[in-house]
């Protein structure tokens, strides 16, 4: 199966597999087609090495700051 497409806009793909006496099977994705390339950057502080610094908070790192008595 092969699907051109040519406009940007959202689609669901879905399939239909079965046959008599066999179980049934649905599959289905939906995905987006973008008509301008995307440049997805990190910008997460969090360093994930189990110590709450540099502009870590509870908000943006849970893994390195955990909220506790005295310990941030």
């Amino acid at each position: 199966v092969l699907l051109k497409l040519d406009q940007a806009d959202s689609y669901k793909v879905s399939i239909w597999l079965g046959k008599e006496g066999y179980q049934e099977l649905f599959l289905g994705k939906s995905f987006a087609v973008i008509s301008e390339p995307v440049i997805i950057q990190n910008v997460s502080k969090c360093k994930l090495d189990g110590i709450c610094s540099n502009g870590e908070t509870p908000q943006n790192c849970p893994q390195d700051c955990i909220s506790s008595a005295g310990n941030n």
